[in-house]
């Protein structure tokens, strides 16, 4: 099979596998809790009764956006490979003709897609009923940036999917890394009221220059290739990170014979 074919051929998969993510989310409660409720009551809290410039609610969007984003990447995309695991089809998955990390891949671009789409919407819907509308001065590269900060998202899923089956205290480490994140990324409480010296955590954390760079091309403001490339960089970094740590993963399960319940 040549490249081009085997390229074509894994594009199908990662389609499929996202189309797979996004039907068996239908169901499931946790995209309106985490991508409706979540990011309407959020803004409801902060922004009702409140007279605010164009400057801080179009912050104050993105960052609510970036917030529920890196909460439903926790509990959904995160979850992916253990829900593999519940129910029987890990070993099937790493078994078959194409790399699972293909899968995971198009699994966890399902579920950012589905996350992302929700709270999208919910954050107009909710900016315009609290009449405080945002206008974009550039939106073709707003939506092109916003595109880039989803698949920075889905290698950090990828990250946070393969480490949770290393460890069955997954549900608590998420609990655990929630609200960390949300403050040293700057999502919650701008970074300029922080001391310096707990600021430096944000340029590790990808939705941090994700809420930079939109908040800037809303804004109409120049937008600074480094900060581009690191969002960008960041998201390679998860992702291969999160290939590494799967791989390290399946070779256990190999060695001690636990491929059906590791």
């Amino acid at each position: 099979m040549s490249a081009a074919a085997r390229a074509l051929r894994y594009l199908e998969v990662v389609l499929a596998a996202a189309r797979l993510q996004i039907t068996g989310m239908r169901g499931s409660p946790f995209p309106i809790l985490l991508g409706v409720v979540q990011p309407a009551a959020y803004l409801v809290i902060t922004m009702h009764g409140r007279a605010l410039t164009p400057e801080a609610a179009t912050t104050d969007m993105l960052g609510t956006a970036m917030m529920t984003l890196w909460g439903s990447t926790i509990w959904s995309a995160g979850g992916i490979l253990r829900r593999e695991r519940a129910q029987g089809t890990m070993p099937q998955l790493i078994r078959s003709w194409c790399d699972a990390r293909v899968v995971l891949f198009g699994k966890c671009l399902g579920a950012v897609a589905v996350s992302g789409t929700a709270i999208s919407v919910t954050t107009t819907v909710m900016m315009l009923a609290l009449g405080t509308p945002v206008h974009v001065d550039r939106p073709l590269l707003f939506v092109a940036l916003a595109v880039l900060a989803a698949l920075s998202t889905v290698g950090l899923a990828m990250l946070l999917g393969s480490l949770f089956i290393l460890t069955r205290a997954a549900v608590r480490i998420s609990e655990a890394l929630m609200y960390p994140v949300v403050l040293a990324g700057g999502l919650l409480i701008p970074l300029t009221l922080m001391p310096s010296w707990l600021r430096w955590p944000s340029w590790f954390i990808s939705l941090h220059w994700a809420q930079v760079l939109t908040s800037e091309c809303a804004l109409g403001r120049s937008v600074q290739p480094g900060q581009v490339a690191a969002l960008a960089a960041l998201g390679v970094l998860y992702a291969a990170a999160g290939v590494a740590v799967f791989g390290r993963a399946v070779d256990l399960g190999r060695r001690r014979g636990t491929l059906e319940f590791f």
